[in-house]
């Protein structure tokens, strides 16, 4: 999973966009609907404030047949407001809870 970029909106909503790549996989063939589904993932803030997603790309077909070498989906989720004091932010994947990108931060101005 790699975040792409993050949007800031006028209302500070935030959207992030993501890829998710399979590299390689030797086991039985791998399940990622439930990133296909974007319905997993969520904000904590450091006060321990937790956003879940407002709304999200909604489902991209994914086969998993990684026929030349990556297999490659992409989609986006958009989060609400934090509240004024959060600084910084760690994406927890709900479907296995826990974290998956800790630290993230944003200059403000």
């Amino acid at each position: 999973m790699c975040i792409i970029n993050v949007q800031v909106n006028k209302d500070r909503t935030m959207q992030f966009n993501f890829t998710w790549h399979l590299v390689s996989f030797t086991g039985p063939k791998p399940n990622r609907y439930v990133y296909g589904r974007m319905v997993s993932l969520s904000l904590v803030d450091d006060s321990g404030n937790r956003y879940p997603a407002l709304y999200n790309s909604g489902k991209e077909q994914d086969r998993d047949e990684n026929k030349d070498g990556v297999d490659t989906t992409s989609g986006w989720y958009l989060f609400p407001t934090p509240v004024k004091w959060a600084q910084y932010f760690t994406l927890y994947n709900d479907y296995v809870k826990n974290a998956s990108i800790p630290y993230i931060s944003f200059i403000s101005q």
